[in-house]
């Protein structure tokens, strides 16, 4: 039974190790809902996140 579970347990490790991530090289690219494209530290995407990271029904009464 323990051999069991270690073989059940190195398939799930090797099938997620295996699974495809999300790139666009693949032909997958996920939509990030208007994110800006470049760097975390522009002004652009600071701002983008800071008025969204916050569902409406919170922010409405900050």
């Amino acid at each position: 039974m323990k051999n069991f579970y270690l073989m059940l347990a190195t398939v799930f490790i090797v099938a997620a190790c295996s699974a495809p991530s999300n790139n666009s090289e693949m032909g997958m690219s996920m939509s990030m809902d208007g994110e800006p494209e470049g760097s975390h530290t522009s002004v652009e995407w600071q701002i983008w996140a800071y008025s969204t990271a916050a569902p409406e029904f919170i922010a409405e009464d900050a």
